[in-house]
């Protein structure tokens, strides 16, 4: 809307600037063609008075005068005319063409019908001035012509820098995110990891390991399409039960993780635990299938039982196998069996 109202208002203005220029060119024309009329009649012609010396003399002084004023005259023509071509390229350089011709023309005129021979170096300036503009006409379109390639170039350029930008982001959400949920994945998990120990190395925090019980049995019941269905259901339910310090991920094909901050007693990780058994164990509909499971954790804590995020990974994989090989759906403290 806005660069159509500006090309609005750079249309009129180039449209008053043709006008006044139009204007301006005429009354120079005719202030010129006044003062030629007054030039030839103040020529003397045949004899008598007219012939005397102080006369002929004020006469040519008359004529010095119009002639110099007539040149000013022309020379503003030029800079009006050289002044529209740069202001209004098109339309500029044709009315300014068609006005220095038809000036031309009428210096021409006067020439011959009036006999005024003095009259035939004013014809240098409006053929010069058609010259000129063409000239400057010639090259207007050619930068014009480079500047739109250079335009067009530096927009291919930035579309180019924009697309490179978006596939970077894109590389750069699959490398640390997981498709099917947008939770963190593995790789951002074990970073985290990594940065709390880096940040502050006195800071405990806890591990649980989430893997939900027979999956596999659900993906060949229902299918791969329900079960993906099913565990990005989880990881919303998840999303919205962890608070702030705690940091979430999918760090396995059904496996959820969690970073929990602070030095947690057992009966607080119990608690933690049986809130997200509830939401695991919560019925899920998915079409016309109503699909229960339950989940097994493994659980450990920094620096007590890990001092690495690979070690911290090591502890709660073998404590969640440890869980599944006793009966399932259960928790496991790593430094408890």
């Amino acid at each position: 809307m806005k660069k159509n109202e500006t090309h609005s208002t750079t249309t009129a203005s180039q449209n008053l600037a043709l006008v006044i220029y139009v204007v301006a060119f005429l009354a120079i024309v005719a202030f010129i063609g006044l003062k030629l009329n007054r030039m030839s009649s103040a020529i003397p012609q045949g004899a008598g008075p007219v012939n005397d010396p102080s006369a002929i003399a004020e006469s040519v002084r008359k004529q010095s005068v119009l002639s110099a004023t007539s040149g000013i005259c022309s020379q503003i023509q030029v800079l009006l005319s050289t002044f529209i071509v740069l202001a209004v390229p098109r339309k500029g350089y044709f009315i300014a063409l068609i006005l220095n011709i038809l000036n031309a023309g009428f210096v021409i005129m006067n020439v011959v019908m009036r006999g005024m021979i003095s009259s035939i170096p004013g014809t240098i300036i409006p053929i010069s001035t058609v010259i000129l503009i063409t000239i400057i006409h010639i090259f207007s379109n050619r930068v014009t012509q480079k500047t739109e390639e250079l335009t067009n170039s530096y927009e291919q350029l930035m579309n180019t820098n924009r697309i490179i930008k978006e596939k970077d982001e894109k590389l750069s959400y699959l490398a640390y995110y997981d498709i099917l949920t947008g939770l963190p994945n593995r790789h951002l998990f074990i970073e985290k990891i990594d940065q709390t120990i880096l940040n502050n190395s006195d800071m405990q925090f806890t591990v649980i390991l989430a893997d939900i019980d027979n999956f596999k049995n659900i993906n060949n019941i229902y299918g791969n399409s329900t079960g993906d269905t099913l565990l990005a259901t989880y990881a919303e339910k998840l999303k919205a039960f962890c608070e702030d310090s705690v940091f979430l991920g999918r760090i396995g094909g059904n496996e959820y993780a969690f970073i929990i901050q602070g030095n947690l007693t057992e009966v607080n990780i119990l608690n933690y635990i049986d809130k997200i058994k509830n939401i695991i164990s919560e019925p899920v509909k998915i079409g016309n299938d109503v699909i229960s499971t339950t989940a097994s954790y493994g659980i450990a804590s920094y620096p007590n039982n890990a001092l690495s995020s690979s070690d911290m990974l090591k502890c709660v994989n073998s404590a969640v196998s440890y869980a599944k090989a006793n009966g399932k759906n259960r928790l496991c403290f790593y430094d408890q069996h």
